[in-house]
């Protein structure tokens, strides 16, 4: 695996103001405790905007079945994040938005099968961070800030923690 990339950070944007916009409408929405929950402690949740069958409570990063993957109920006010999400060519098989709270830590960990040599190309735009997030990659901290683009390869060793307020 030494060859393969770990991390790109490509070279555009997206805007800060109108994605904090979109996340505000939904923050009373119904967000779901991340189901992995032997991989982390304090509070970790997370809303589906684009999944299969269109619930936002369906968080998985899998498709399972042939329901088809459809924006859920939550876009519907949320132009921006729909634009920015549309703004990627290839097929979705998820997106959603990852509330990890100050204090809470994602234990190092693999997603198996979701690197770009798999087919899946994970991609994370930080909307709200702050200095004392590090997201850790192959033992590299990756600094990503508000309305950067990054791909991460889940097949590396990655954890996070939010050290902030």
């Amino acid at each position: 695996m030494d060859n393969l990339i770990r991390h790109i950070k490509f070279p555009f944007t997206f805007d800060v103001e109108k994605l904090q916009m979109d996340v505000e409408k939904i923050l009373d929405k119904n967000w779901v405790n991340h189901y992995n929950t032997s991989n982390y402690y304090g509070s970790w949740n997370a809303i589906a905007l684009l999944s299969q069958g269109g619930e936002s409570g369906n968080i998985t990063a899998f498709n399972l079945g042939t329901e088809k993957v459809v924006y859920t109920e939550v876009m519907d006010s949320c132009e921006y994040l729909k634009e920015v999400i549309d703004s990627f060519s290839f097929e979705k098989t998820t997106a959603r938005l990852l509330r990890l709270a100050a204090g809470a830590y994602i234990k190092p960990h693999t997603d198996n099968e979701l690197g770009y040599e798999d087919g899946c190309f994970r991609i994370h735009i930080p909307i709200i961070t702050n200095p004392e997030v590090e997201f850790i990659l192959d033992n590299q901290r990756l600094i990503m800030n508000e309305g950067e683009c990054w791909y991460i390869n889940a097949n590396f060793i990655h954890s996070v923690a939010n050290k902030g307020d």
